[in-house]
C-alpha cells in the first residue's frame, strides 16, 4: 500500500488539480447534468 492508484485517469487527474477553474467545471457539469436529468425525470411524471 505504498501510493493510491485513481480508478478513473482523467478524472482523478481533475481532483488532484486544486485550481479553482476545474472545480467549476465540474459543478458546472454536475448542475446541467442535473437539471437535464431533473427536467427528463420530472417533466412526464409532472402532466
Amino acid at each position: 500500500m505504498g501510493g493510491r492508484k485513481p480508478v478513473l485517469g482523467g478524472f482523478g487527474e481533475v481532483w488532484r488539480i486544486p485550481s479553482c477553474r476545474s472545480i467549476w467545471k465540474i459543478l458546472a457539469q454536475m448542475r446541467s447534468i442535473l437539471l437535464h436529468y431533473l427536467t427528463a425525470v420530472g417533466g412526464p411524471r409532472h402532466r
